[in-house]
């Protein structure tokens, strides 16, 4: 792996992690706080931050590694790849969670899309924009 695609991940895996709490923790915990009464006990409610991180982390060099695979090298063209990728991976997922999981709902899986596809799509114009930066 170069130099790129690994501070972009970084960066990437910071936009993530700090643009989902805000995200997740102000702006839609009254959603977030329906979701989790539905889930029910499959909800932890004490999670471990340094997962969450490593989570973050792995979309971030995923959606790098993508970035720079497609000589994407600006804020717009890291939001668009981003875009497309998240929305990808996540409509997969919570796809295979609705047909999996009892307590997964149509709305909840429409609302996990989007909500995270929004996240998703700022980290990629992060990624994409460091790439730029980075010689």
């Amino acid at each position: 792996m170069n130099k790129k695609i690994i501070l972009s991940a970084l960066g990437g895996g910071v936009a993530l992690f700090v643009i989902g709490g805000i995200l997740f923790e102000f702006l839609l915990k009254d959603a977030m706080s329906d979701m989790i009464k539905a889930m029910g006990s499959a909800y932890n409610p004490n999670p471990n931050f340094a997962t969450i991180a490593l989570a973050q982390f792995i979309l971030s060099l995923i959606l790098a590694i993508f970035i720079y695979k497609s000589n994407v090298t600006t804020f717009m063209g890291g939001l668009t790849t981003g875009a497309w990728m998240t929305f990808l991976i996540l409509f997969w997922f919570d796809l295979w969670m609705l047909t999996t999981f009892n307590f997964m709902t149509v709305s909840m899986a429409v609302f996990d899309t989007i909500s995270n596809t929004i996240i998703g799509t700022l980290a990629g114009g992060v990624i994409g924009w460091i790439q730029g930066k980075i010689k």
